[in-house]
């Protein structure tokens, strides 16, 4: 499945379309297009929509494409500008495009910082079943790490945050997957502000769930904006494919979890819901599968001796749940001995019944840090 969105700078015509559509995309998100542009364009594609509020310009947001059918989810809360749910539905795909214009001003015509349309809404009671599914954010958020300490003085929520609320939510940029760099320190802009070469920033982006594999991602170029000079936006093409497997959403979340260390879940265990371990690159991880409420679930304890360790939950829907783990050590109190000794023991009484729970999961194979912590040398 590729994807082209594109701030095509005050209006969408017939040249524009033609250009953008060398792409050859499943779907296009076009932003900055008047809603006569799409009546105008109705033989662009199958399937178009446009949504727009008319508070400050006649310029909203637009979708076309030939193969998947668009729909406004009727949770779309018009107060974050513009950050517009879709429902999108192929051939046995069904996802959620999050589609971003942002704006300065909010509902009522009032100056406000970009960054402040996409916190509220990834922050918004109705759009967490959609953000916690199969879904893309993707346009022009007119935002970047560059302006961090601007954000930070006015205090309002930054790019930063925006990005670490999307990670709690498995939700990654895709070209900062893709390209292994860091927000902030792009080597592609999406913007050549004024139609200035000098100016260049990158401020549109493509979130994504787990569940979607990344398969390329490319910015339209430097060279093609000074031939044709259509907007001071270039193009952002994604090339995505959805992971219908099963327990995609968990595996996908499990994964990039240890993303550094290359360790994946053996598809045999998935398949017949088997626990197991897995002990690669420094790490003893041991899993198991369960359901809750008729929701499954995977069950992990991960040790390495360079960290923490982790006793997670993942639910089959990407959700993670932190579950009881050892405590690190205990309050002395130089002063009052018995005290010491009833802290030392609430200790190891408490990390007994976390190894009694761990071996209860069939996680049998304890490092020496575990037997530690559970006090196991001292025979509790």
């Amino acid at each position: 499945m590729k994807i082209v969105s594109w701030n095509c700078k005050v209006g969408f015509n017939r040249n524009k379309a033609e250009y953008i559509n060398k792409y050859n995309a499943d779907i296009y998100i076009i932003q900055e297009c008047t809603k006569k542009d799409i009546e105008q364009l109705k033989d662009f594609k199958k399937y178009s929509t446009w949504y727009g509020d008319n508070i400050d310009s006649i310029y909203g947001v637009g979708y076309f494409s030939d193969n998947y059918q668009c729909k406004l989810l009727p949770e779309h809360n018009n107060a974050f500008r513009y950050v517009v749910p879709y429902e999108i539905s192929g051939e046995n795909e069904h996802f959620t495009i999050f589609s971003i214009w942002t704006k300065d001003k909010d509902i009522d015509n009032k100056k406000i910082e970009y960054t402040e349309q996409v916190w509220k809404a990834i922050n918004y009671d109705a759009y967490k079943q959609y953000l916690n599914n199969s879904a893309l954010l993707i346009g022009d958020f007119n935002s970047n790490n560059y302006w961090h300490k601007q954000y930070i003085a006015k205090k309002v929520p930054s790019q930063s945050d925006i990005i670490k609320k999307l990670s709690e939510l498995n939700i990654v940029s895709v070209y900062h997957e893709y390209y292994k760099c860091i927000n902030g320190k792009e080597e592609d802009p999406t913007l050549l502000w004024q139609m200035s070469e000098v100016q260049r920033f990158h401020i549109d982006y493509c979130f994504a769930s787990l569940d979607f594999n990344i398969k390329n991602i490319e910015i339209g170029t430097i060279n093609e904006w000074r031939k044709t000079k259509y907007s001071d936006h270039c193009p952002l093409i994604i090339e995505l494919e959805l992971d219908k497997s099963e327990m995609a959403k968990l595996k996908n979340v499990f994964e990039y979890e240890f993303k550094n260390w290359n360790i994946v879940l053996p598809k045999e265990n998935i398949e017949k819901r088997k626990q197991g371990f897995i002990q690669q690159s420094g790490w003893l991880i041991q899993f198991c599968f369960g359901s809750e409420n008729g929701r499954e679930y995977m069950d992990y304890y991960s040790h390495n001796r360079m960290t923490d360790d982790d006793h997670m939950r993942i639910y089959e829907d990407g959700e993670k749940k932190d579950l009881i783990n050892f405590k690190i050590g205990y309050l002395i109190d130089k002063d009052n001995p018995e005290q010491t000794k009833i802290n030392e023991n609430e200790y190891y009484e408490y990390n007994r019944l976390v190894s009694e729970e761990l071996l209860k999961k069939g996680f049998g194979k304890f490092t020496m840090n575990m037997a530690l912590k559970a006090g196991i040398d001292k025979n509790l």
